[in-house]
């Protein structure tokens, strides 16, 4: 069958078949919200819609009146940033091929740099994670990894389904450790991870590793402070964007995971503070108890970290693919599933003298619950 009697809609279904399955991030991680957008096509780069988190509410114990707390949610943008295209002229050889051949030569290529746009795009989402932990020498024993799984409990990452993604630095450090390869510790027969590098489960967590993670080396600052008493529901309130500190010392930058002193999870600076500031701008609210007079320190204050991997709850991110309009008068087609969507047009340029194809799509990504991730650092 040559190309003239393979359809835009069989090629269009063999692409989107072979782009999902070439996905890490985004079939691990990304839960489909492209319902989120509407079941329209017309959507482009920019067009947004609100998330919000879930609320969190505090226990009181009831001592003959009740505490009526306000329903508070983080809202979040949720935003197609990407249009992605892989164009190429087709020859009167490529036009002769069958479609298994035709895929082998041009679909399999054009799949392959798209996934590798799209994990490069998600891979950059994770540092929207609430929770940090870092490490010396990484997860390098058991303990190590043991304490891993220990702060995603304190974060209260959902047991079910966790999942791990480390960068090749750190896949190959894993790989390496006894603990992570040896069947007879872990009680699994046949465990492939020397003949085939797979690093398995360990510790209740799904372990992959990924060539596009976005590794990223972080200089925090050395800031430290109390926060400051919260009676008379004036400061550090549930909702709160601002942290309320005694003067501080050092500095805050940008981004910082505060830790403060008897809360599950840090919170992150959105904006940097200089030395004797009384206030942090937060990313997200509040939305645990802040402990009158806690101790506010920032995690590894003042010692720069590298991001070699994180651990997230299957749902904790989200992504949309929306469809995009079909172009009149050539042959194209849309098909869509599992919230992804690819649109292929085939034409005839006749300034040129080419047959031409197009592979493209939107693409929108974001930290769908970021309570529910944990970013994974050695110390540099």
């Amino acid at each position: 069958m040559s190309l003239t009697a393979i359809t835009v809609d069989m090629i269009a279904a063999e692409t989107l078949l072979q782009l999902q399955d070439q996905l890490v991030f985004g079939n691990l991680l990304y839960r489909d919200k492209t319902s989120d957008f509407g079941d329209v096509q017309g959507f482009a780069v920019g067009d947004t819609v609100k998330i919000r988190q879930n609320t969190a509410f505090q226990v009181d114990e009831f001592s003959g009146t009740v505490n009526r707390q306000d329903i508070v949610q983080s809202k979040r943008d949720f935003e197609i940033e990407k249009h992605y295209d892989v164009s190429t002229s087709l020859t009167s050889r490529e036009l002769a091929l069958d479609l298994d051949n035709f895929s082998r030569e041009v679909i399999q290529p054009a799949t392959v740099a798209l996934a590798e746009k799209i994990e490069s795009y998600l891979a950059s989402k994770v540092y929207q994670s609430a929770s940090l932990i870092v490490q010396d020498a990484l997860m390098s024993t058991a303990q190590k990894t043991a304490l891993v799984r220990a702060a995603a409990n304190q974060s209260k990452i959902p047991m079910a389904g966790r999942t791990g993604i480390v960068n090749p630095d750190l896949e190959a450090a894993l790989l390496g450790a006894d603990y992570f390869h040896a069947a007879d510790i872990r009680d699994q027969q046949a465990v492939p991870a020397l003949t085939d590098a797979i690093l398995g489960r360990v510790m209740g967590v799904n372990w992959y590793g990924s060539q596009l993670f976005d590794t990223q080396t972080v200089t925090p600052g050395d800031g430290a402070s109390t926060a400051t008493d919260n009676t008379g529901g004036t400061t550090n309130q549930l909702g709160a964007l601002v942290l309320t500190v005694a003067a501080t010392t050092g500095t805050v930058v940008a981004g910082d995971y505060l830790q403060v002193a008897g809360m599950r999870r840090p919170v992150q600076a959105a904006v940097g503070a200089g030395a004797g500031a009384t206030s942090i701008t937060l990313v997200d609210p509040i939305n645990e108890i802040v402990p009158d007079g806690a101790a506010v320190t920032t995690i590894s204050s003042g010692a720069a970290y590298t991001v070699q991997g994180m651990l997230a709850a299957p749902d904790a991110y989200a992504w949309a693919a929306p469809p995009l309009d079909l172009p009149a008068d050539v042959a194209a087609s849309v098909v869509t599933a599992n919230g992804m969507s690819v649109r292929v047009v085939q034409d005839y340029d006749s300034t040129t003298k080419t047959n031409n194809i197009s592979f493209d799509l939107l693409c929108g990504a974001v930290s769908y619950d970021n309570r529910k991730s944990l970013l994974l650092a050695e110390l540099v």
